[in-house]
C-alpha cells in the first residue's frame, strides 16, 4: 500500500451528516442478494448520511450485529465499497473515484451521528 500524506489521525476533509433520504429502488437492488448477499445487510437499518463527490454513503447493520459503511455511485449503479466490522471496531471504507489523481482515494469513517471524509494522497516521496 502506498504511503499518504494525510491520513485518518488529520482533521476530516469533510463531514456528512445523517440525512433523512429513505433507501431507493436502486439503493435496495444493489444491496439485497444475491449481489450482496456476503453483506449480509439488514435493509431495514439502513442510513443515508449524503454524497461525497458523486459516492453517496449508506450505514446499516447486518445480520451479526456488526456495523457497516457502504459507498454506492450512483452513476454507474455500482457498490464502490463495503465494510462491516464488529461492534466497538473502527468502520471505515476506503474507495478510489475517477478524477482523483493516480493512487489517491477517499476514506470514509462512520462515527455514531456522521462520517468522516479523508482524501488519501500517495507520499511525493514514495
Amino acid at each position: 500500500m502506498a504511503a499518504v500524506t494525510r491520513g485518518p489521525a488529520a482533521q476530516p476533509d469533510a463531514t456528512l451528516q445523517p440525512t433523512r433520504v429513505l433507501p431507493d429502488a436502486l439503493v435496495l437492488r444493489v444491496l439485497e442478494p444475491p449481489e450482496a448477499e456476503h453483506l449480509e445487510i439488514d435493509l431495514n437499518t439502513l442510513r443515508n448520511f449524503g454524497t461525497q463527490e458523486g459516492i453517496e454513503i449508506w450505514s446499516a447493520v447486518n445480520a451479526l450485529g456488526s456495523s457497516c459503511i457502504i459507498a454506492i455511485h450512483r452513476e454507474t449503479e455500482d457498490v464502490l465499497g463495503a465494510s462491516c466490522v464488529p461492534p466497538g471496531a473502527t468502520t471505515f471504507v476506503d474507495t478510489v473515484r475517477h478524477g482523483l489523481p493516480v493512487g489517491a482515494a477517499y476514506r470514509f469513517t462512520l462515527r455514531p451521528d456522521a462520517v468522516d471524509v479523508h482524501l488519501l494522497v500517495p507520499d511525493e516521496g514514495g
